[in-house]
């Protein structure tokens, strides 16, 4: 009988917890965010990412790098890992972002689920490859073929 005591007990306890969080869950949920608070939120992963870089490569070797990344001719499909190493690439593609956050962040554009996937696109993005527009010579009948939306 004592241990069903103790149960209840816990389990109540574990009730007031969960309570907690739904709760806590739910008043976020239901905040109105301000423009200023979304981009900011947005701004943390890139941010993230930037002090990630600076960890994990010594800062001695994170500006040759980053002068590797934009020196170095690319193909389609370039690792940036390798060219310039793990730290700079992470800090390339999260300043690229952070960059392209401020600019719709300045344009006064509101936040939505396309601003979030442009952002992680971006950031994707900036890990491979950087001048698409070298291709365009070889390919600018395709830009015929493909109006602009």
């Amino acid at each position: 009988m004592f241990v069903f005591f103790i149960i209840f007990l816990y389990n109540k306890k574990e009730r007031k917890v969960e309570m907690g969080e739904e709760i806590l869950l739910k008043n976020i949920r239901e905040k109105e965010w301000t423009r200023k608070e979304k981009f900011f939120v947005l701004a943390i992963i890139p941010i993230y990412f930037i002090i990630a870089g600076l960890v994990m490569q010594p800062l001695d070797t994170i500006i040759p790098g980053l002068v590797n990344l934009i020196l170095e001719p690319d193909f389609l499909i370039t690792d940036y890992f390798v060219i310039g190493g793990v730290g700079s690439a992470l800090i390339n593609a999260g300043l690229l972002t952070l960059i392209s956050i401020i600019t719709v962040y300045s344009m006064g554009m509101d936040m939505d689920g396309h601003t979030i996937t442009s952002a992680c696109l971006m950031f994707g993005f900036s890990l491979c490859w950087k001048k698409s527009n070298e291709h365009l010579d070889n390919s600018s009948w395709c830009m015929a073929l493909c109006p602009l939306s």
